[in-house]
């Protein structure tokens, strides 16, 4: 048609290759609809690619991160609660020995050494409880095994239950000293294994951040 207008545009379209630069002239022909040759916008091709690109390496690293993060933090707690039962092991080490040389030396009655251990901060509750028990009615011997038999830890909860709260004072005090005895020996050896764990979760750490950060590279 007549009234209908052409027009040709150069496009220069330039690429770099490995032997050197080629530059290449492609002719476009621009009708009046506006509309560019697909080979004009290869460049915008490549932007488009390289911006694709980009957002799958983000998400490949934001990904990585809240991995790296949420293992932390259940390593943390880990470490926590057991750096936590091991102050309850010292702690409970601790008041078997108080309540032993109390009887022993000052001739305190059970019942009030007992009560004295309820304000220990990670054991106190503990002994709170057999005290309610005793106001209850329950026997001594029954309350302890009832609060002590339930604390969780199988070992933990051998020991203390094995302790005799009936006889006279020197049997009495003589089985209050090996329970001690035991739970000393207790905590050392969940301290050596607590101490090799935190190792191994550094370890296994360190090397799950490598494999992620080869696997971005």
């Amino acid at each position: 048609s007549s009234c209908q207008l052409r027009c040709c545009a150069a496009c220069y379209c330039s690429r770099t290759e490995q032997g050197g630069t080629d530059t290449q002239a492609v002719v476009c022909e621009l009708v009046g609809t506006g509309r560019i040759s697909p080979l004009c916008d290869h460049h915008g091709a490549k932007r488009r690619a390289a911006i694709s690109g980009d957002g799958v390496v983000m998400v490949k690293l934001l990904g990585s991160t809240l991995l790296c993060v949420g293992g932390t933090m259940l390593c943390l707690q880990r470490i926590t609660a057991e750096r936590r039962n091991l102050r309850m092991l010292r702690e409970l080490a601790a008041a078997i020995e108080s309540i032993e040389m109390m009887i022993r030396w000052q001739k305190f009655p059970l019942p009030r050494a007992i009560a004295l251990q309820k304000e220990r901060p990670f054991c106190g509750e503990k002994f709170e409880c057999v005290c309610s028990a005793l106001k209850s009615g329950d026997t001594l011997h029954g309350a302890w095994k009832k609060v002590f038999g339930q604390i969780g830890a199988p070992e933990l909860a051998e020991i203390l239950c094995s302790i005799e709260w009936r006889g006279d004072e020197e049997r009495l005090t003589g089985g209050l000293h090996y329970a001690a005895q035991q739970l000393r020996e207790l905590t050392r050896v969940k301290t050596a294994e607590k101490t090799q764990r935190e190792k191994l979760w550094v370890a296994v750490s360190a090397a799950v951040v490598g494999v992620l950060v080869i696997i971005l590279l």
